[in-house]
């Protein structure tokens, strides 16, 4: 677990050394958190501080960058986050040929002497060739290590940090230190300890140094060499450097001109007394010896006791010291200071320690004190929760050794006492840690496995054994090598490849596990290291419905790209329609008028009766276009589909002949359907004319009729099909059928495999318009020589069926002298419906305009009864102008005409209740029937 963290967190990292987004400029720099002067953090803000700080952002101000400092603890961490490309530059780095093939170096602005440091006592040492036999120091990461090894010292002790290293000397650990001076001499004053250490020799070596690029940053190097140079031409450097160097201290200070003088007057005594005091000058060498040696011993144990002190202090650890016998213990100033208690708040009594473990600890942590004293052990250690002054607990490591007299009984016990509270809480932040990862890994969506570069595999997650249908105990410790479905799915093959080429592949595969599952997965394998071992980090998708559903999808984007063209070119014929209508109706009625002039035995009347033909077959072409469009204006009804489909029986057989058996089955229990008569005649007649062209010679036709509810499940393994209850109307046939070339285009409009004089190719998708119109659907099942069954699915009605009236071919109803405003801005049109009116015994009144109307409505002195209105015209609509001519004949009656659907008076096609519509072209007979009807009302 611990290197999925590592590897999670490593590809989690940013890497941002060095960005230019318009005119904002950022550089990273790699800085220590302490390493004083250079470095350290300030108390009041805790930000970077030191010498390098202030140099680097002097020198970042002057060439425009804005300074972001990324701080590690050591100084191999900072190398590390430069070379990895987190930061751009070290503001202060030693320059050596070595750096100087990975780095670009400023002009050094400052030089390090690596000196030799001894005690002040010491002075047996004061050159460098006399190190050979003495015990050296030196940091393990820097340069005095490589010194005192090329000085031939070998015996030589490395420290992980200065201030081990200054108390190692101070303290008498060893005899000579190695270290930087600058460096060494601060942390030597701010210890309050200077005068305790001295350089010995010449310096061992001197580096200079500066500020360090990454290769490949040339502007950026350029840019900060100015800068530097141009701050070491200016006085504000020797400001910073005195800031954090001090000033050079003066040779003459008021001590040494003491001493000197001092000296000056023991000499002139001693000089003028010297032939007096002959005897007691040798009486008193003899006291100075004894007194020197008094002076040694009092300096080394006064040196002793400092370097105890301060090894305490340094240490932050605790001491005690246990009287077995009286049950006193000492507790250092440091041990009561841990707990927040100040040096005369604690007796030295061990129940001031007992009183203080927490209950839960006190009795396993008494046994194990028991223990050590019973059997005498130099080894004692314990951890336990240890009560602070603010009333909270702190974890507390002790440790200690008992002590024994002559006769082997325990008398004392001593030892340290150490805050660990910090480090219990890190381990307790680590273990919930992993345990969160832990989780989020077996919650994962997608698969998680490790391997070995030999193909073991370690871990896995829950979601992995899902996919494969496996538990995870019979997945780990198993062998990809030796996993069938690995080689044949080529997933061993894919991993083989990842491991020995160390570059991340993601690939799909068609995976039959070891456990029988069948899948389609998606891998993605990751090589990574994990303790200097390549291994392989595997994350696996389950894509199994993703590919199922591909191939739906290829199929649903066929369909809507023929819904798109079929609905363009509904679009277009819907766009036409309205002008095209509007010469049909000029032609047929003055066609009709005509003919009514004309001798019916006349050639003249045989001409017109052959146009007014043609222009009835340019009105069929019309509305089947309009019905494929969806613009057909339709006055929908409740109707019982069974009534409606036997009152067209007779023409439906007069219209597939004599040849064909046209059978009925109507089904039972239908319940009804909302949509205009009409619309089921055209369904029908289309319908059983393709089936007649399909029959050769003898055949049969079925029409049935039946219901059936789809529900949610079957429609979404069925494309088209809509959840419901439906009304079925099929209409099948036992001709040539078709294959599937041709199903594919069966709706598309002008489509046909009829010769040129046989068909429109309208049929099928008029039937197609209508269907959708109505809110329906429509399947089509045929094969090549097995025939073809239509089947249409209608939306079930609830409310009941009216009572469908087939038209009469009775008389042309007359008018009664009733006075009519005529509308309608197409002024030959507007003549035709004149004429027809006129003749059919109305008193007509015309308008070209709505404004027109309006105003001869209100200059008209009698009654108007009805309104016959186009429905688009400029200025106004119709429906606007059949409210606003209420105002003055509040029982006007309405009949609306148009070429196509109007949203003033229909939405969608279907007209709104209670509005009278007449559909151009009409023929005289349909204009007077609606008339009458309006009327009569």
């Amino acid at each position: 677990m611990p290197f999925i963290i590592i590897f999670i967190f490593i590809f989690a990292c940013p890497i941002n050394g060095y960005s230019e987004n318009g005119n904002s400029q950022e550089v990273v720099a790699a800085v220590l958190r302490d390493w004083q002067p250079h470095y350290l953090t300030d108390s009041k803000t805790s930000k970077p501080a030191g010498f390098a700080i202030d140099m680097m952002n002097k020198v970042a101000e002057l060439s425009g960058f804005e300074i972001r400092y990324a701080v590690y603890n050591d100084w191999p961490d900072a190398v590390e986050a430069v070379q990895k490309g987190q930061a751009v530059l070290l503001p202060n780095m030693g320059i050596t040929a070595e750096r100087q093939k990975l780095y670009d170096f400023t002009m050094p602005y400052e030089t390090f002497r690596i000196s030799a440091f001894v005690r002040q006592a010491t002075s047996n040492i004061d050159k460098l060739s006399q190190l050979n036999e003495k015990k050296a120091g030196a940091v393990e990461t820097n340069q005095g290590m490589t010194l005192l090894k090329n000085q031939g010292v070998s015996n030589i002790q490395a420290y992980k940090s200065p201030e081990e290293l200054f108390m190692a000397l101070v303290s008498g650990g060893i005899d000579v230190a190695v270290y930087p001076e600058q460096v060494f001499q601060g942390l030597a004053i701010r210890m309050g300890l200077d005068n305790k250490i001295k350089i010995i020799g010449q310096p061992l070596q001197e580096i200079k140094r500066g500020i360090a690029i990454r290769k490949g940053e040339p502007k950026l190097f350029q840019r900060l060499e100015t800068a530097v140079q141009q701050l070491m031409k200016s006085p504000e450097y020797k400001t910073i450097y005195e800031k954090w160097h001090g000033k050079p201290k003066s040779f003459w200070n008021v001590k040494r001109v003491i001493l000197l003088m001092g000296a000056l007057f023991g000499l002139i005594t001693a000089i003028l007394l010297l032939w007096r005091y002959v005897s007691i000058i040798k009486l008193n060498k003899a006291l100075d010896k004894t007194v020197t040696k008094l002076k040694e011993t009092q300096e080394y144990l006064n040196e002793s006791i400092l370097r105890q002190k301060e090894a305490v202090k340094a240490s932050n650890v605790g001491l005690w010291d246990w009287d077995l016998i009286t049950n006193k213990v000492i507790f250092s100033i440091e041990w009561k200071k841990q707990i927040g208690y100040k040096d005369h708040e604690i007796d030295n009594d061990f129940k001031e320690w007992e009183n203080r473990v927490h209950p839960d600890d006190l009795v396993p942590t008494l046994e194990k004190v028991k223990y050590s004293i019973a059997n005498a052990q130099q080894n004692h250690q314990s951890e336990f929760r240890f009560l602070h002054k603010d009333g909270s607990y702190r974890w507390i490591l002790t440790q200690g050794s008992v002590i024994q007299d002559t006769s082997g009984r325990s008398i004392r016990m001593l030892g340290s006492h150490i805050d660990i509270t910090e480090r219990k809480q890190d381990e307790k932040r680590l273990d919930n840690a992993i345990k969160y990862i832990q989780t989020i890994l077996d919650n994962a969506p997608v698969g998680i496995a490790t391997l070995r570069a030999d193909g073991e595999i370690v871990t896995t997650n829950i979601s992995l054994a899902k996919i494969i249908g496996g538990p995870i105990e019979g997945i780990v410790g198993r062998n990809i090598h030796e996993i069938e479905s690995w080689r044949t799915s080529g997933m061993l093959a894919a991993a083989e490849d990842v491991l020995s080429s160390g570059l991340e592949k993601n690939l799909d595969f068609h995976y039959i596990s070891s456990f029988d599952k069948e899948c389609w997965v998606s891998s993605l394998f990751i090589p990574f290291t994990h303790e200097n071992e390549q291994q392989l980090l595997l994350m696996m998708t389950d894509i199994s419905k993703s590919k199922r559903a591909e191939g739906k999808n290829k199929k649903l984007q066929e369909q809507l790209q023929q819904a798109q063209k079929m609905e363009s070119v509904g679009r277009l014929a819907g766009g036409v329609a309205h002008d095209y209508n509007n010469a049909l109706t000029s032609i047929m009625g003055f066609t009709e008028l005509a003919m009514m002039d004309a001798d019916p035995k006349g050639p003249l009347h045989s001409d017109l009766s052959q146009v007014l033909k043609s222009a009835k077959r340019a009105k069929d072409i019309t509305r089947q276009l309009l019905a494929f469009a969806r613009k057909q204006t339709i006055a929908p009804v409740v109707l019982d589909l069974n009534e409606t489909v036997e009152s067209m029986f007779k023409m439906l057989r007069r219209l597939i002949g004599e040849d064909i058996d046209l059978v009925w089955m109507p089904g039972k229990d239908l319940g009804n359907v909302k949509m205009d008569p009409s619309q089921i005649d055209q369904i029908l007649a289309n319908l059983c004319v393709n089936a007649r062209d399909a029959i050769q010679g003898v055949g049969k036709i079925i029409i049935e009729t039946g219901k059936i509810t789809f529900d949610k499940d079957y429609c979404a393994d069925h494309t088209g099909f809509i959840p419901g209850e439906f009304v079925i109307l099929a209409v099948s046939d036992n001709g040539c059928g078709m294959d599937k070339e041709i199903l594919n285009n069966i709706f598309e409009p002008f489509f046909t495999t009829k010769p040129v004089d046989k068909g429109t190719g309208l049929g099928l998708s008029t039937v197609f318009g209508i269907v959708k119109q109505n809110n329906g659907f429509i399947n089509v099942y045929s094969e090549p020589g097995k025939g073809t069954s239509v089947k249409i699915y209608l939306p079930l009605y609830e409310d009941e069926a009216v009572e469908i009236q087939r038209g009469s071919t009775g008389k042309i109803p007359q008018g009664q002298g009733e006075t009519i405003l005529l509308v309608e801005d197409d002024l030959s049109i507007l003549k035709l419906a004149q004429k027809i009116l006129e003749r059919l015994n109305y008193t007509v009144l015309i308008a070209g305009t709505p404004k027109e109307g309006i105003k001869l409505a209100q200059d008209h002195t009698g009654e108007i009864y009805l309104l016959v209105t186009d429905v688009i015209m400029p200025e106004m609509n119709g429906l606007e102008l059949s409210k606003q001519l209420k105002q003055f004949y509040p029982d006007l009656k309405c009949i609306f005409m148009s070429g196509y659907t109007a949203n003033a008076i229909a939405h969608h096609g279907v007209l709104d209740e209670g509005v009278h519509f007449v559909q151009k072209p009409f023929a005289k007979k349909d204009l007077a029937s609606i008339v009458r009807k309006v009327l009569d009302q």
